[in-house]
């Protein structure tokens, strides 16, 4: 047993920084939270970008009227996250608000959900000064040109292809090995990293576990050679 297995948990309430600026989460709402805290911490003024993988698009917007679009708009810290907290942002619905709050003011998909709207509508978009990118392959959105700082964001259900609840058709590990050796760059380079576990979206309780044990060893691998490589590079110079 490793220290990261008592965090992989089914609970919604839970969420915790596992390592330095990655975040693991059952439910996907608490990103928008993940962000936030980044934003302050770091004192960050300028928009990042947003790389979302993820089985669904999450690109419900909850923040339409004019009464909730005000109170977002001026909320602090404390009452930012009792709204997380309170089920304000939803699970398919945590992006939007980060784009209301200038967090991101680009998005770029990787996902597989068929059933509804692709990504966000274009009036939203225009509405904040936001551009959206949807990538139909995962070398696709690890090609882009990073002019800034950028948050990645991984749903783990993105390596289970049924589509029904706590049922399983997961990807092969070889399959799931590939895809971390072609993402490796935009993991090392991300400046937050949040990881959702969703469970019940993501298989069985059993093969969710499995899943976030994989993919949590996997990327933080990936962040520790990235820093070996800049401490490398520190002493050479």
């Amino acid at each position: 047993m490793t220290k990261f297995d008592n965090y992989i948990i089914n609970n919604h309430t839970f969420y915790k920084e596992i390592y330095p600026n990655i975040w693991l989460m059952d439910n996907h709402k608490w990103a928008f939270w993940a962000w936030i805290s980044y934003i302050d911490q770091m004192k960050i003024s300028s928009p990042l970008s947003l790389y979302h993988v993820d089985y669904h698009w999450d690109a419900i917007n909850d923040f339409q009227c004019e009464k909730s679009l005000s109170k977002i708009s001026q909320l602090e810290l404390t009452d930012l996250f009792n709204m997380v907290r309170d089920n304000y942002v939803s699970q398919d619905g945590f992006i939007a608000p980060a784009i209301i709050k200038g967090i991101f003011d680009e998005v770029h998909f990787y996902c597989s959900q068929e059933d509804t709207e692709i990504a966000f509508l274009p009036d939203f978009l225009e509405s904040y000064n936001t551009k959206q990118y949807v990538r139909q392959k995962i070398e696709d959105m690890c090609a882009v040109k990073k002019s800034k700082q950028y948050a990645f964001d991984l749903d783990i259900d993105i390596f289970n292809n049924s589509v029904m609840y706590l049922e399983s058709e997961l990807w092969p590990q070889e399959k799931r090995d590939h895809f971390f050796q072609k993402c490796s760059g935009l993991i090392q380079n991300a400046s937050i990293i949040t990881i959702a576990m969703s469970f019940g979206y993501s298989g069985t309780n059993n093969d969710t576990k499995y899943l976030a044990k994989y993919v949590i060893k996997k990327i933080i691998e990936i962040r520790k050679l990235s820093n070996f490589a800049y401490q490398s590079h520190a002493l050479e110079r």
